[in-house]
């Protein structure tokens, strides 16, 4: 127990520092932890650990009892060690880059100069004039308002143009009474948006893409109105942004969509071939997590739709879970000629190739693996999210509504609507 850091999210550090010092180190095994039934014991577990450590003790995944335990490289998402995986786990410290908001930029479906754009925001390496102003003590003034001294937040918040903007934008944001007071909390607000401007997947990445274009185009329109003193239009500026959205959803296809072969596609058409065709959702979000689930017939005829609350805090776990809620429930139907739609591609890898894509899904990764081998007949094929419009919102009225349960044909139809 006190020999490895088996607590996934503790630090080394960290990890010794979630024991009873009162208690001394000895060669107690984790198992020791648990009940007769397996389960964690939380009274036993309060003796030997901090409060907040003992009662979250649950939130470590688990594999199944009849599976056999499996060693784990908490750095890797696959949970394989690697020579490089190591190496990176030994210089990590030393890299600046610890925070994982360098890494969302690099990823970011974007002109490689908006990343480096983004990535001079966070770094706070814009020559703004409060930049300058530290380092020559000239005080600078914003080239478009000329009210405020020069800055990131000035600038994309709060200067007359900006607020205007953000709030001509689909979302009405009102930017000048946002909380942010560095351009590396500006940068985080824009790529990770707080939960009120959330709406699924699908809304934060528009959002993003707004955003990061509302700031390219306002950096850019910037520089023109310092060195050639031209005073900006909000018309031609917000038309400018507007463009420029619409060519990243031209040309900057998603990650998923870029993978998927003609055979992915090929599967996609042939889900309706089952007997019983069950597109299955989840929406994931705030360590909140719903499945959606919709059972058909092969002429598309609803049977039964159904949501239920999941114990999951990743999109990936989210996912896995809301197809294992849908084998079970076809288990107990007795449905065999099943075919299970899903829209998340990395999971229907992960079946194909029996290995969990991140070891943090792993416990239900293998449940689901075990509860499908009981229906030799049917398979899970990947859809586009167009096609499982359905359970998506399914999954995110009941998420919202905090309604679960089933639903017939009747009731379903303004869900889906929504």
């Amino acid at each position: 127990m006190w020999h490895a850091p088996w607590i996934p999210w503790l630090e080394w550090d960290q990890f010794r520092a979630a024991f009873n010092p009162m208690i001394v180190p000895n060669s107690t095994l984790v198992s020791s932890l648990f009940n007769e039934d397996r389960e964690w014991d939380f009274q036993l577990s309060a003796i030997w650990m901090v409060p907040s450590v003992a009662s979250s003790l649950n939130l470590i995944p688990r594999l199944p009892n009849n599976h056999e335990d499996k060693l784990i490289w908490k750095d890797a998402t696959s949970g394989e060690f690697s020579t490089r995986v190591a190496y990176k786990s030994i210089i990590k410290s030393r890299r600046a880059e610890n925070d994982p908001i360098w890494g969302h930029i690099w990823k970011l479906k974007i002109s490689e100069r908006m990343k480096l754009f983004l990535w001079k925001l966070g770094r706070d390496i814009l020559p703004f004039g409060e930049r300058l102003q530290r380092i020559f003590g000239n005080e600078v003034m914003c080239a478009i308002c000329d009210e405020q001294e020069d800055s990131a937040v000035h600038l994309f918040c709060h200067c007359p143009l900006a607020k205007s903007l953000w709030l001509a934008s689909p979302w009405g944001v009102r930017s000048e009474e946002l909380n942010l007071y560095s351009s590396l909390q500006l940068l985080k607000w824009l790529l990770e948006p707080p939960p009120l401007l959330q709406h699924g997947n699908f809304e934060v990445e528009e959002f993003r893409k707004f955003g990061i274009s509302l700031c390219f185009t306002l950096w850019s329109v910037r520089n023109q109105a310092f060195h050639e003193h031209v005073r900006p239009s909000f018309l031609i500026t917000f038309n400018r942004i507007k463009s420029l959205v619409a060519e990243l959803n031209s040309v900057f296809i998603s990650p998923q969509d870029s993978s998927i072969d003609q055979s992915s596609l090929d599967a996609g058409l042939e889900v309706l071939q089952g007997e019983f065709v069950v597109f299955v959702d989840a929406a994931c979000k705030d360590l909140r997590s719903v499945a959606g689930i919709i059972v058909t017939k092969a002429n598309s005829e609803v049977v039964e739709a159904f949501s239920a609350q999941l114990q999951a805090v990743l999109p990936l776990e989210a996912e896995a879970w809301a197809l294992l809620h849908a084998v079970h429930r076809c288990l107990s139907q007795g449905w065999h000629n099943v075919t299970f739609a899903v829209d998340c591609q990395l999971l229907v890898w992960g079946i194909k190739a029996r290995k969990t894509p991140n070891w943090r899904a792993a416990g239900v990764f293998a449940r689901l693996l075990d509860a499908l081998d009981c229906i030799p007949s049917a398979s899970v094929v990947w859809i586009p999210r167009t096609g499982n419009e359905k359970a998506h919102k399914l999954a995110k009225w009941s998420f919202n509504s905090y309604q679960f349960g089933f639903f017939n044909a009747e009731e379903l139809a303004p869900l889906v609507a929504i």
